[in-house]
């Protein structure tokens, strides 16, 4: 099966034969550099390099054009040159030369490319158009070189002595090797570039490793309860880096029928693989998860459907925190180590944020101080502030809380049914946070509590040690805003800067006469000044005379 495009086939001294199929620049240029090696092999003659090379031809096109004996017998009359022209404006595009050549100067060096690699492909598309009337000569083909590398090469092109050289007298091996000798210098400083790069990737990693593995004791925490474990046998280890096999769509079904993380392999977990913070469990002994191994990890340790979730000010009953296992030791327990007469702090001042609020109810924006807290899953707004701004939505399905000290007095659990969408603005209103969905609550101990929804949508980076609030996208501190800046002063006109300089030149003048002054009397006081002789009137009229009489005598001559 022959291909759309015509073939060149050339072998070594035998006459080369051009394919049936579309014919484009490039293949008739490497069809006629075939046909004169192999003129210049066989040592044809001027008269008869057509006829030994029109046999090669298999296009049935090409042969109806030779078939009648008169066109054969100009054709051959022709030399290689005006054999080649003709069969270029007969099968290829009446533009093909304008077209190469637009291609030729749009040709670009890509940011992975060497020169090596560009200036074969400039060097492919001239030579279609070598022996036409749109033929480069040697400079133009260095300026079009010169014109489509990268910025970084064009600049050490500029720079370079031995290139300036080459390129105005205009020899192309000493501009070719130059110009490759700074692309090699390049591409090295490049690699040292990324190499550094890896270096300081990988003790950030390094960095962060330590990090996350570095704590001596384990947390005790109602989350660590749940039957979370990853699917491994009893003889994996947990710091093997080896990735698990992909999962099966029979797995995905399990966990998503679990409540599981397609990352972690865990089940009745919050979180889904794009927040996970485990990472990807260890590949040694991996189980397959299945049906069976999901009730058997969910029999005695599924989580109490009426537990209430714990908030700023309310959290869940204490029975429902349970540890991880009944073994006391070391390891499982944190333990102070310092002695009991040491001072100790026992609690640290909340984090307020004096912001603005605005509402329907409202005309103008009113101060409200409210608590940040990141321990708290909900953003909580007080009924009162609420009916003061005028905002009110229901909760689609209700939310159940209790309080974080219990009391006998009221009762265990209370359910939110409320919530209302608000945006809060900085007192200097040069930041305005995202509209987020606060729950009503009543008889909360601020205003509004801002929880993890605030600070998650918001960006909210909390440093309790510094007591900073910022937000990461624009580095702006919530409770230590920066200073405003006034508006620039404007710009003095000429006729302005003149008359404030006014005065200041005055005092100048005057001042320069003083010194001027007193250096005088006092050179005339020490007799510092030479005796210079009295004016001549009598001298100087003879002197112009002679002058103007010298003058006279040149006009006459």
């Amino acid at each position: 099966m022959s291909s759309r495009f015509a073939t060149v086939i050339a072998p070594s001294g035998r006459q080369p034969t051009l394919t049936p199929g579309t014919v484009t620049p490039a293949i008739l240029a490497k069809f006629e550099h075939a046909c004169r090696n192999y003129i210049n092999i066989k040592d044809v003659a001027v008269a008869k390099q057509v006829a030994n090379i029109i046999g090669g031809l298999q296009d049935v096109h090409m042969l109806e054009w030779l078939t009648p004996e008169e066109e054969s017998a100009r054709v051959v009359k022709l030399t290689l040159k005006e054999f080649m022209k003709e069969l270029c404006a007969r099968f290829l595009e009446t533009n093909w030369e304008s077209k190469s050549r637009a291609e030729l100067l749009k040709c670009r060096m890509r940011e992975d490319d060497t020169f090596v690699k560009y200036h074969t492909r400039v060097v492919g598309l001239h030579s279609v158009l070598i022996g036409t009337d749109s033929q480069f000569d040697v400079g133009r083909l260095i300026h079009t070189l010169e014109a489509g590398v990268v910025n970084d090469l064009q600049n050490r092109i500029d720079n370079s002595k031995e290139c300036k050289a080459a390129a105005l007298v205009e020899t192309m091996p000493e501009w070719i090797a130059a110009v490759k000798a700074l692309d090699l210098d390049r591409l090295r400083h490049i690699v040292a570039i990324q190499g550094q790069l890896e270096i300081q990737r990988k003790a950030k990693m390094k960095r962060k490793a330590e990090s996350e593995t570095g704590g001596k004791f384990k947390k005790l925490n109602s989350r660590d309860a749940r039957p979370t474990t990853a699917p491994l046998s009893n003889g994996a280890s947990s710091s093997n880096t080896a990735r698990c096999p992909a999962m099966t769509d029979d797995e995905k079904s399990v966990l998503r029928a679990h409540q599981g993380c397609f990352k972690c392999r865990r089940l009745y977990v919050d979180h889904v693989s794009r927040n996970c913070p485990t990472g990807f469990p260890a590949a040694t002994n991996y189980v397959v998860i299945t049906e069976a191994y999901c009730l058997a990890a969910k029999k005695g340790a599924a989580p109490a459907a009426a537990s209430a979730a714990p908030i700023a000010v309310v959290m869940p009953p204490i029975e429902d925190i349970e540890d991880e296992d009944d073994s006391a030791t070391e390891d499982n327990l944190s333990v102070s180590t310092r002695p009991l007469s040491s001072p100790r702090r026992h609690r640290t001042k909340h984090l307020y944020w004096g912001c603005l609020a605005e509402g329907p109810a409202l005309t103008f924006v009113i101060k409200v101080q409210v608590l940040l807290d990141n321990g708290a899953h909900l953003a909580l707004i007080d009924e009162r502030l609420v009916k003061k701004l005028g905002l009110r939505r229901l909760l689609r399905e209700p939310k159940p809380v209790s309080l974080a000290i219990s009391d006998d007095s009221l009762p265990a659990t209370t359910k939110l049914t409320e919530y209302v969408k608000l945006s809060l603005i900085s007192p200097d209103q040069a930041w305005t946070s995202n509209s987020v969905r606060f729950i009503v609550a009543r008889g909360l101990c601020a205003p509004i509590i801002l929880g993890l929804p605030w600070l998650a949508r918001n960006k909210i980076v909390v440093d309790h040690a510094l007591r900073t609030v910022i937000d990461k996208r624009c580095n702006f501190n919530l409770l230590h805003p920066p200073e405003p800046v006034g508006p620039p002063k404007p710009k003095l006109k000429l006729r302005e800067k003149l008359r404030a300089t006014r005065s200041d030149l005055k005092a100048m003048m005057t001042e320069l006469h003083k010194v001027c002054d007193a250096q005088r009397i006092d050179m005339e006081k020490n007799s510092l000044f030479e005796d210079v002789r009295e004016v001549d009137p009598i001298a100087a009229i003879r002197d112009r005379i002679e002058t103007l009489a010298h003058w006279e005598d040149l006009q006459k001559r």
